[in-house]
């Protein structure tokens, strides 16, 4: 889960009431009325819940809630294990391009969220701390065949092998490359 994802939590509560709520610390403070679960979405403990069909990570290095509002990097990266697929909020992002830009020669784009530079936290070591947690990453994930990226497109393995030269991605996941 996102910490700045909150636009659609009181519809979804509504909709599905009797579903267990887990947030951040920032998603209590926004609807405090809500009835959020005691463990919050980047708690290991809550992890371990579900760790017989995901794997989840937490980006370090970078602030998980920035007091900046506008600086949305950091989420709970979630591996779903049976599909391969990277379940991402922000934090990696894909953009496939339309059409016509493609037919021009442009390729679509995977890379870490463009406000990255400003979700480091700011203290020395961290950009490597960052670093470290992503190449790590990828070789922990490193077999996976989708990602699932908030708000613009999913990437799956078929569309790279349809279509290899029309993508600067590469399965598995370079996430290192893009540092």
């Amino acid at each position: 889960m996102h910490p700045f994802h909150t636009v659609h939590v009181e519809a979804m509560h509504r909709q599905f009431p009797k579903a267990k709520m887990y947030g951040t610390e920032r998603h209590l403070s926004k609807f405090p009325e809500l009835p959020w679960e005691t463990m919050r979405s980047e708690d290991p403990a809550l992890h371990a819940q579900f760790s017989d069909d995901f794997q989840f990570s937490v980006p370090k290095g970078v602030d998980f809630i920035s007091a900046d509002e506008n600086v949305h990097f950091s989420s709970v990266l979630a591996y779903h294990l049976t599909s391969k697929t990277l379940h991402v909020d922000d934090t990696y992002m894909y953009a496939r391009l339309p059409a016509l830009a493609r037919l021009a020669g442009f390729s679509d784009v995977t890379k870490f969220h463009p406000t990255l530079a400003k979700a480091l936290e700011p203290r020395m070591g961290a950009a490597q701390e960052f670093r470290k947690w992503a190449e790590a990453l990828n070789i922990t994930w490193g077999e996976a065949r989708n990602l699932c990226a908030a708000h613009l497109a999913t990437l799956s393995a078929e569309k790279i092998m349809a279509h290899p030269s029309k993508s600067v991605c590469a399965m598995p996941f370079l996430m290192s490359k893009a540092l």
